[in-house]
């Protein structure tokens, strides 16, 4: 009944269910020829419909995942795959030449056609080059492994903390679980939830409060836009529209909401229940405008 149901949203496209279902079972292909029981999947791309893809499918099957930012300069990249120690890397073609290694598997992820420009001229593109999504087919289907123990890495999140040099932060299974289960009891998370976050992806609230959380409460996870000033009013125009019921960002973003947008109604809509603060200390004084101005 959930096969037509969104899990993800995005600016031009929408993510079902069914079709996270079967591309977890052709990612569970790569992972289960490439890969053993807790082994390290380094994933590197700026496409976040590729990245929350393989994050629920390397969960699934029990791989250790490490998220990269394909923004980071290709030195710090290849210190952070070095310190790692990957089974398999999967990252955008661009990056082979710089990320690939002799002693781990690479599987390279092609753009997708936008459609954009002369119609026959993408028709022809598409025929030779259609992309990551088509590729993901070619792999062979497996069921997820489903059987990761409870202390396994689930994920390794590289934190710079209060020095420059990165570290490692190992999050279990148990750890996630365990997350997740307290985020759904304090917040009211369900199959009915629509979580609206633009973070980014290679950092642990962005990944966990985000599309594992969805998967987990079952719910859907909206990425409407780009999370800059520019689309400041997009971003909460889509709490309408998209019939968001949570709100997660880091204190910059409110400030931002609080000192430059123009309206006082974002959150009037009888979808929505909580806006959330993450990553960092928010200031008393702010938290209390934006409740005062916004009836949270």
């Amino acid at each position: 009944s959930r096969q037509k149901h969104p899990y993800a949203i995005f600016s031009k496209d929408i993510l079902t269910y069914g079709e996270l279902l079967e591309r977890i079972k052709h990612l569970s292909g790569l992972f289960q020829q490439q890969c053993k029981l807790g082994d390290r999947v380094v994933l590197c791309s700026t496409d976040d419909e590729l990245i929350i893809t393989v994050t629920a499918a390397a969960f699934l099957n029990g791989m250790t995942l490490i998220v990269l930012s394909a923004e980071q300069k290709i030195s710090r990249l290849q210190s952070l795959i070095q310190k790692s120690t990957p089974t398999l890397i999967i990252a955008d073609e661009i990056l082979r030449a710089d990320l690939e290694h002799s002693n781990c598997a690479f599987f390279s992820i092609q753009p997708n056609r936008t459609g954009q420009g002369n119609a026959l001229l993408e028709r022809f593109k598409k025929s030779v080059n259609t992309g990551w999504k088509s590729a993901l087919k070619n792999l062979p289907e497996r069921e997820p492994l489903l059987e990761a123990p409870l202390d396994n890495y689930a994920f390794i999140n590289f934190s710079s903390g209060t020095t420059g040099d990165p570290k490692g932060i190992c999050i279990t299974v148990r750890n996630v679980l365990c997350h997740m289960q307290t985020l759904c009891r304090q917040f009211s998370y369900n199959t009915d939830s629509r979580i609206l976050t633009n973070m980014l992806l290679s950092h642990a609230d962005g990944l966990l409060q985000g599309p594992v959380l969805a998967l987990y409460c079952g719910g859907v996870v909206a990425r409407p836009c780009s999370m800059d000033v520019q689309h400041l009013e997009e971003y909460l125009n889509s709490v309408h529209k998209l019939r968001i019921t949570h709100l997660i960002t880091v204190p910059t973003i409110f400030s931002f909401i609080d000192r430059l947008t123009a309206h006082n109604d974002y959150f009037d809509s009888a979808d929505f229940r909580h806006l959330i603060t993450v990553a960092g200390m928010m200031n008393p004084d702010l938290w209390q405008r934006l409740e005062q101005r916004f009836q949270q």
